[in-house]
């Protein structure tokens, strides 16, 4: 057998060299018959021939076939041979024997394979061989001259040593990436030998792509479908709007190859969903409104184009809201949609109405016109209440002052618009609570308002009184103040009672003139405001008249006793 690479044709010579045919004018026809052989031409698109013995090897063949690159030899046997003979048949134990008993195990190197089969060559002694050279008409003299292979198994480890016979620079670099298999990103040993022996990348390529093709068929042959897990979902339930459906199919296959998995959806929303890297994306939109079906049929693929599919069942609201979804019951596989206002209107309640240009609220520019309750309008301020007319929201002003358990004030309650203030009474300063009011001590400078000689001031709630000094007294209230004798007399004296208790008393004012007379308190009553104001200048008071002879002054003479 001879293969012309140029023209990508073989050809067949008989034992004595003689051509007998080529591939190319031999393809469809009766069998050729040599000493010993049955020939035949192979069926397009196979190119080559194939070799079948006489009977007395039966139940084998050989086909040499080429792919334009290599010639490939393929022979193929059944149980059923008999008698057969060659090396294939000289095995003891698991262990190829060579004429002198060396024992070769099956998985030997291609330098011990090739001992192996020279110590049976026995070119001189052709009666020990275990080849049959009646069979094939002579003993191959011609054919049989002895050349030994450069075996560089053992350099392989060593790509510069490997490679040193080759003249290009780049030929180490350039072998790495010939040679580099698709699946495991390794160098392939048959591709790196082809190029360490003919330094030829060409050629070393065409032995790497038989290689990957010979590991892509085995891949194939013993490739088992991708397989859903069964703890995939089932089953979902997906609104409109505010769902994002997302689901790691990776996660849910049992598959060798992860990374070289192809994975479908069907039915397909393009403009919603998507798988990215095994992800399948899923943005739930209104497309579904206007679908019958209610369930996705996810199928995965791998690089053998073997599948396998999952189908999960979905319950879908096609609602604008979430909350306007009503399902009658957990089989109900579409929501009817209840809209909960008049703003809202339409099957699945789409369809709105802006509330702010039909009500009217008390501040039109905190109008939300995305709020669709029954108002649109933000609650009136503080200090107001809100009052209803059609569609028109009116804030009324709240009058704290009409209740004392929201103001809170001490003298007096000003309403304003919105809110309210306290304010006190005369003499009477608003503390910093803003609430409670404090007496203005008018007497605090000096002599205060008393500017006459020998005044004295003396302050009071909400008032004051001008008093004469000891030794002092005068005979009316505006009088001046004139040294005494032997009589006792009170300039003006004014003073202004509140209270709060039960009822409210009006300030009182009054002249009060003691001239060496009897203070008469019997009738008055002991809360009475002058019994209080007696008491606070230190006399002593009593139910029955109160004689006075002596001066009052600052120390004991004159007391008015008790009665």
């Amino acid at each position: 057998m001879e293969l012309h690479r140029p023209s990508k044709h073989m050809a067949l010579f008989l034992n004595n060299g003689t051509l007998l045919k080529t591939s190319d004018n031999y393809t469809i026809g009766p069998p050729l018959l040599t000493h010993g052989f049955l020939v035949m031409g192979l069926r397009p698109p196979s190119i080559g021939f194939r070799v079948l013995p006489h009977l007395a090897l039966n139940n084998i063949a050989m086909d040499v076939t080429t792919d334009g690159e290599f010639m490939n030899i393929r022979v193929t046997s059944t149980p059923a041979l008999t008698n057969m003979t060659g090396l294939a048949g000289n095995v003891d134990e698991g262990s190829f024997v060579s004429q002198n008993g060396i024992k070769f195990p099956i998985n030997a190197s291609e330098m011990e394979m090739f001992d192996f089969g020279e110590s049976w060559s026995l070119r001189n002694q052709p009666q020990y061989s275990k080849f049959n050279y009646n069979l094939s008409e002579g003993n191959f003299s011609t054919f049989n001259v002895f050349s030994k292979p450069r075996f560089l198994e053992h350099l392989l480890s060593n790509l510069t040593t490997l490679l040193e016979i080759c003249p290009s620079k780049n030929v180490t670099a350039i072998t790495a990436d010939v040679c580099k298999n698709k699946w495991d990103s390794k160098l392939d040993k048959d591709c790196l030998l082809t190029m360490a022996r003919t330094c030829n990348a060409s050629l070393a390529e065409a032995v790497h792509n038989e290689v990957e093709r010979k590991h892509e068929y085995f891949m194939r042959k013993n490739n088992r479908p991708p397989v859903f897990l069964t703890s995939m979902m089932n089953s979902t339930t997906i609104y409109k709007g505010n769902t994002s459906f997302v689901l790691n199919l990776t996660h849910s296959i049992l598959d060798e190859d992860i990374h070289e998995l192809r994975f479908e959806v069907g039915p397909l929303i393009s403009d919603e969903m998507d798988i990215v890297d095994g992800v399948f994306n899923w943005t739930v939109g209104t497309t579904l409104r206007n679908m019958s079906g209610r369930t996705l049929r996810f199928i995965v693929f791998d690089k053998y184009n073997m599948s396998d599919e999952h189908t999960v069942l979905f319950r879908y609201c096609g609602c604008e809201e979430s909350d306007q979804c009503s399902f009658r019951d957990e089989n109900d596989e579409t929501a009817e949609c209840v809209c909960q206002n008049r703003y809202s209107t339409g099957t699945f309640c789409e369809i709105k109405t802006n509330p702010c240009d039909v009500y009217r609220c008390y501040d039109q520019y905190s109008c939300n016109n995305s709020e669709y309750r029954e108002s649109p309008c933000t609650n009136c301020p503080p200090g107001f209440y809100e009052e209803d007319v059609g569609q028109t929201q009116h804030c009324i002003d709240i009058n704290e002052c009409n209740n004392t358990r929201v103001h809170h004030c001490d003298h007096v309650c000003h309403n304003t618009v919105g809110s309210y203030i306290c304010l006190c009474h005369v003499v009477y300063a608003l503390n910093e609570d803003n609430r409670t009011c404090t007496d203005i001590d008018e007497c605090d400078v000096g002599k205060g308002p008393c500017m006459k000689p020998h005044e004295v001031c003396m302050n009071l709630p909400g008032n004051y009184t001008c008093m004469c000094t000891s030794g002092y007294g005068r005979e009316t209230p505006d009088a001046e103040c004139k040294p005494k004798a032997d009589s006792v007399s009170f300039g003006k004296l004014s003073y202004s009672i509140e209270t709060s208790i039960h009822i409210n008393i009006s300030r009182i004012e009054k002249d009060i003139s003691l001239q060496n007379s009897v203070i008469d308190t019997g009738k008055l009553s002991d809360g009475h405001p002058l019994m209080e104001l007696l008491r606070q200048l230190g006399c002593s008071v009593g139910k029955t008249q109160i004689s006075r002879s002596d001066t009052i002054d600052d120390d004991e003479q004159g007391k008015i006793p008790d009665a």
